[in-house]
């Protein structure tokens, strides 16, 4: 029977492999990086699966996602039997063959309405709305639209306050047969009372329209163009980006931050690869007076604020990957060529230009020495005076996270990390040179001064069902107030408000914070794209006036995609 099994398997794999060259040529649109095939791809690594896969660099195009399911589809006979039917549901998503032989939207669906609703709902098939190619085949895509409802919930010193949402969204794709990619998708939310509300949703709480304008509805969109060629890789667009392993929360960048736009070059194999990224951060906006021709001229101009980064990753063998990392965030002048250039030594180009520039350092390691067990390390350096300083930890700007999962059963692993954050890591003494976007960390959520245990299990099951339950223990040190709100003293505190060459010492001085967070979270969809989401998040802090110990509960309804 074992052998039967692997005979089967290695012809699926021939197969798949001999239809996979054009098809996945023409598939180079991306996928966002919050999609939930990400996680599921991530257990099937820690399980001994698709060791090339790379969860910590994100968005990836449909091409590679596509290329490693069909990895596994080549070894599904053993795979458990609920991952067999999340595979299925992902190909049927991924596989554009699949997509427009399912379509909904055709002469059969109406003429036998409604037993086609009810065979379109067994067959878990994706509801577009249209799916199709040319007749030469060079250009192929989709295009979804998206309703959706949820209630948010807020409970804080005895008062909660509550808000009903409404949304409608689209997302399409096209891709061609001579390597050129594209992918938009957009969603509008609308809230009917306490917008405040819409803060707790990064996404949607990081648009003018809510910040500035004061709306009641917010939008969220990405939107990328991609080419793709055997060993390079080019994608433009704004949207999410994960860089680094986590449990947690990605110490380079986390995808739930705000939205940022970018030009991204990815040259290599997926053993050995390089990941160079230029992108723009967004700032506020303000009033300038400007002269022309002898009369002043009143213009809203916004701070110009850049990153790039660098990212090597190798992966001699399938149980071990090494990566190095740089990265410089710069400001107030246009962007500088010996950023962008892609094999440029950011650190020796930052050291010329003085200390103007906010540059940071890293390595991350991933060790799998059995099949179901996964060990990670993650190490950022901010600043530092001298390496050898390195191991003294109070004379250091840097994060560094170690962490480990283990598989429970096939569709459950265990997680469990630890990280510690330095005074004024993330941080510059000039402001524009924060890792932030709009106050918000765009690394690491706990930001600088502070420390996180955390512990986390995950569960996928059928249905596209993905179950997390986890729970953080954070001690932040933020800068003292008077009872005013007005900073005392600047102890590397705040994301906002750094100081050049300071290393006071962990949490010296400062306001200390103690939360337990308990977060539950759970995605299902009992019809395909009928999403039904789910969040808790209970925080309890003990300490001063500034953090106040919450329950938020997020409750979302979509259907489309």
């Amino acid at each position: 029977m074992n052998t039967f099994r692997r005979s089967a398997c290695a012809a699926v794999l021939l197969v798949t492999s001999a239809l996979s060259a054009d098809s996945l040529r023409a598939q180079s649109s991306l996928v966002p990086a919050n999609h939930p095939v990400y996680s599921w791809l991530e257990m099937q690594r820690v399980n001994g699966r698709v060791p090339t896969y790379q969860d910590e660099v994100r968005p990836q195009s449909r091409a590679t996602v596509l290329l490693l399911l069909r990895e596994l589809a080549g070894d599904s006979l053993n795979l458990a039997r609920s991952h067999r039917h999340l595979l299925r549901d992902f190909l049927n998503e991924f596989d554009t063959e699949r997509l427009i032989a399912n379509r909904l939207i055709t002469r059969d669906f109406f003429r036998n309405f409604p037993g086609s609703v009810k065979d379109a709902i067994a067959a878990r098939t994706d509801p577009v709305l249209y799916a199709g190619r040319t007749a030469d085949s060079v250009f192929s895509g989709a295009f979804y639209l998206q309703i959706g409802l949820g209630d948010m919930r807020l409970s804080e010193n005895g008062d909660t306050r509550s808000g009903y949402l409404t949304t409608k969204g689209f997302k399409a794709f096209v891709n061609t047969s001579f390597g050129l990619g594209f992918h938009a998708q957009a969603e509008n939310a609308y809230i009917n009372s306490n917008r405040e509300l819409l803060a707790r949703d990064e996404k949607l709480g990081s648009p003018f329209q809510y910040r500035a304008e004061k709306s009641d509805a917010s939008s969220s969109y990405e939107a990328f163009v991609s080419y793709r060629r055997p060993y390079l890789e080019a994608h433009f667009g704004r949207g999410s980006i994960a860089m680094g392993p986590a449990l947690t929360d990605p110490l380079i960048m986390r995808p739930d931050a705000p939205n940022i736009s970018f030009l991204r070059f990815q040259i290599g194999t997926p053993k050995l690869n390089l990941v160079s990224l230029h992108g723009s951060l967004d700032a506020d906006p303000f009033l300038s007076t400007a002269f022309y021709n002898g009369d002043s001229v009143t213009t809203r101009v916004s701070p110009n604020r850049w990153v790039g980064m660098h990212r090597l990753t190798w992966q001699p063998k399938k149980q071990l990957t090494l990566a190095l990392h740089e990265m410089t965030v710069y400001g107030a002048r246009g962007f500088d060529f010996d950023y962008v250039n892609p094999v440029n030594p950011q650190f020796l180009s930052q050291r010329d230009k003085g200390d103007r520039d906010n540059l940071f350092i890293g390595a991350d390691i991933i060790v799998r020495p059995v099949a179901g067990t996964e060990l990670f390390g993650s190490l950022l350096l901010d600043d530092i005076k001298r390496l050898g300083q390195l191991v003294k930890l109070d004379t250091s700007k840097l994060i560094l996270a170690v962490g480990a999962r283990q598989r429970l059963l096939q569709n459950v692993q265990l997680g469990a990390s630890y990280t510690r954050s330095d005074p004024h890591m993330y941080t510059h003494w000039l402001q524009l040179n924060g890792w932030e976007q709009f106050g918000r960390p765009l690394g690491h959520t706990i930001g600088p001064n502070a420390t996180e245990k955390a512990l986390r299990i995950t569960s996928w099951l059928p249905l596209r069902t993905r179950l997390v339950v986890g729970a953080r223990y954070i001690k932040q040190g933020l800068n003292p107030v008077d009872v005013e709100g007005r900073v005392v003293k600047n102890v590397g505190g705040d994301l906002l408000n750094g100081l050049p060459n300071d290393y006071p010492g962990l949490f010296n001085g400062a306001d200390l914070y103690n939360t337990r967070r308990i977060e539950v979270e759970l995605e299902t969809e009992i019809i395909r794209a009928l999403n039904i989401s789910l969040k808790l998040h209970d925080a309890s802090v003990d300490g001063g006036q500034q953090l106040r110990s919450n329950r938020f509960v997020d409750f979302r309804l979509r259907y489309g995609f």
